[in-house]
């Protein structure tokens, strides 16, 4: 992937104004998208779906390995099987989806798909059924992941789209240092509970989206 940037990315932004780094301004730049108004929401939005994603794939190879004693090998090929929803979607679903609806419904409405398909994948917990919730799932999310992120750059200027992707990117690892404290408290009670979290989580990230203007 660095090679590739490094060969095919022809840089195009040039700063007007230089400065030094500051290490903990760039650990901090998820408050960006916290602090202005026009993005609040969808960057709420998007903590909730990354919070819930989150709990999700932590969750994933311990559910396998203590219920259905799965070896590390087996664990990998459910992460291959998700990647597979990634990459069809990233390749083929997302353009046609894309050509047909704005990203305000394609959120909502995979959001909604999504934390239905992880209620039923745990309520009628099975191999089979975890195979369906890790490549639909993956598929889902990663429209929803997505079309979030193309709506926030629509919504500022373009000479501050680097910052709110940048700030997305960190919201992303504020979401999954979340994922990583609660999970071991959560599982002391049941081990699917994570998932039904995940769940909800999601859910909230589409609800609170329905009232925005595009």
């Amino acid at each position: 992937n660095l090679m590739s940037v490094g060969y095919f990315l022809k840089e195009t932004y040039r700063p007007q104004i230089f400065k030094k780094i500051n290490a903990l301004e760039m650990i901090m730049s998820f408050k960006v998208v916290f602090t202005d108004r026009r993005i609040q929401i969808l960057a709420a939005s998007f903590l909730f779906l990354q919070i819930g994603w989150g709990f999700y794939v932590q969750s994933l190879p311990l559910t396998l390995t203590q219920t259905f004693h799965f070896s590390q090998t087996e664990v990998g090929a459910f992460f291959i099987v998700m990647s597979m929803g990634f990459m069809l979607t990233t390749l083929f679903l997302q353009n046609i989806v894309l050509r047909y609806a704005r990203p305000k419904t394609i959120i909502i409405c995979a959001a909604f798909t999504l934390a239905l398909l992880f209620i039923i994948c745990t309520y009628f917990l099975s191999v089979s059924s975890q195979v369906v919730a890790s490549f639909f799932g993956g598929g889902l999310q990663i429209l929803c992941y997505t079309s979030l992120l193309a709506w926030l750059s629509e919504k500022v200027n373009e000479d501050e789209q680097g910052v709110v992707m940048g700030g997305t990117v960190s919201v992303f690892g504020v979401a999954w240092v979340i994922n990583a404290l609660l999970i071991g408290v959560l599982v002391n009670f049941s081990l699917l509970l994570p998932f039904y979290i995940a769940a909800l989580s999601i859910l909230i990230s589409g609800i609170i989206l329905i009232p925005q203007k595009r």
